[in-house]
């Protein structure tokens, strides 16, 4: 599987953005009366800046985990930052979030003329840090919100009790003979039935995931950590940007009301209609609900979209749709 590969459907993409727009609209109804929410110029381009700080500094961690596994393939940061848009873009413009992961092992396959299986396996590992980051401050926020949160609780808990163990699976793929009892029983359940399936690609993808584990020094991961944390807490400050002024809402409930978004929004919901909404409306007003919302959903697939074309990725997926 390669980057040729990547066919997307026209008619989806206006569909999910359409069901998100159309959620957003219905929110707004019942809590606001179609009333305009309230944004200040400064505020917007303020927010902006911290917006995009964010995704770079994602950028930074991409590029650091792919040095990793490739350290003679890493790439000038402007690709790791398209790889994290055009990520960002796909999981806002397809029916799940799972989108995200397969655009942005694409293009950096296709940048570093590498097999999708490899990259993959980066990028399934790059996402880690963010759901245990981001579950784990949803489920200590929820403490503060109960009994609303309980089903962010219980998503939460989910998330990384299955990704947990998703990474045990993953890192003894290759040699199971030396996992836990349980992981070396799964494991060779897994090997059993996607070795034949898959092939080649099944290898690559379980050797480069135990490549990235094993390089991954623990000075190295404190520091893909620690950047997580970070552009997290400024994709979750950014709503308080928005809101300064306006809404009588802290630093701290803005960032809690990102990370309550986020881990509901790990529901398989269009672009996270519905579920983004309700994690947000814990902590906020329902104007800064509707701000917030709009602001990270469209100013993401704006982003992406002039990712998408200044990348030339565009006119790939286009001859693609014409096959």
């Amino acid at each position: 599987m390669n980057i040729k590969e990547i066919k997307i459907s026209k008619k989806t993409i206006v569909l999910v953005i359409l069901v998100v727009t159309t959620v957003m609209i219905i929110y707004n109804v019942i809590t606001e009366g179609l009333k305009p929410p309230i944004i200040k110029p400064l505020n917007l381009v303020v927010a902006l800046v911290v917006f995009f700080t964010a995704w770079l500094i994602s950028a930074i961690r991409l590029r650091i985990i792919h040095a990793s596994l490739d350290p003679d393939k890493v790439l000038p940061l402007k690709e790791y930052l398209y790889a994290r848009l055009l990520g960002g873009l796909m999981a806002y413009i397809t029916p799940s979030a799972i989108g995200g992961e397969p655009a942005r092992a694409y293009y950096l396959s296709y940048k570093c003329n590498e097999r999708f299986s490899k990259y993959f396996a980066l990028v399934i590992y790059e996402v880690l840090y963010d759901i245990f980051v981001t579950s784990i401050g949803a489920i200590i926020g929820s403490l503060l919100y109960l009994p609303l949160t309980i089903p962010i609780i219980i998503v939460g808990i989910a998330n990384t009790s299955f990704w947990g163990t998703m990474y045990l699976l993953l890192q003894n793929m290759i040699d199971p003979e030396k996992a836990p009892r349980i992981i070396k029983f799964m494991a060779k359940i897994v090997n059993e039935q996607l070795s034949k399936r898959l092939g080649d690609s099944y290898t690559s993808f379980a050797s480069s995931f135990k490549t990235i584990v094993s390089r991954m020094k623990i000075t190295r991961r404190i520091t893909v950590c620690l950047l997580t944390i970070t552009f997290q807490l400024l994709f979750g400050f950014t709503i308080y940007v928005l809101g300064f002024g306006a809404y009588n809402v802290n630093i701290a409930d803005a960032i809690i009301a990102y990370f309550l978004a986020i881990t509901a929004s790990a529901l398989p919901t269009p672009g996270g209609a519905g579920t983004m909404e309700y994690g947000l409306s814990i902590t906020l007003p329902p104007g800064l609900v509707i701000l917030s919302r709009s602001f990270i959903y469209y100013v993401t697939i704006a982003m992406g979209i002039i990712v998408l074309y200044h990348s030339g990725i565009k006119e790939i997926i286009e001859r693609n749709n014409e096959d």
